[in-house]
């Protein structure tokens, strides 16, 4: 892949399970939106050892895709958790910019 291409990641995950997109050394991509198939999913930025979240979907009600304006890299990336007690579908949608 190169600069300008899309990146779309859809994964499922069983319950309680993470799932850590991490991309090559040298590659950095803007993600403008993540996605999830039910409830009790969190999104954050991850370095290895410390998350930070900044999306969370907590009810059924809640709004399964957001518009997001986040970069990740090979040190920093996005890790998804399913805190659901079933297996659950999220994404993300972003454009590789390095």
């Amino acid at each position: 892949m190169t600069a300008g291409d899309v990146v779309n990641i859809v994964n499922s995950l069983t319950a309680g399970v993470n799932f850590d997109y991490v991309p090559a050394v040298g590659v950095e991509i803007a993600i403008t939106t993540v996605a999830a198939g039910n409830s009790d999913q969190d999104v954050y930025l991850y370095d290895g050892a410390n998350q930070a979240m900044f999306y969370r979907w907590a009810s059924v009600t809640a709004n399964r895709g957001s518009m997001v304006k986040v970069m990740i890299n090979n040190s920093i990336y996005i890790r998804f958790n399913n805190g659901a007690g079933t297996t659950q579908v999220s994404g993300f949608s972003g454009i590789q910019i390095k």
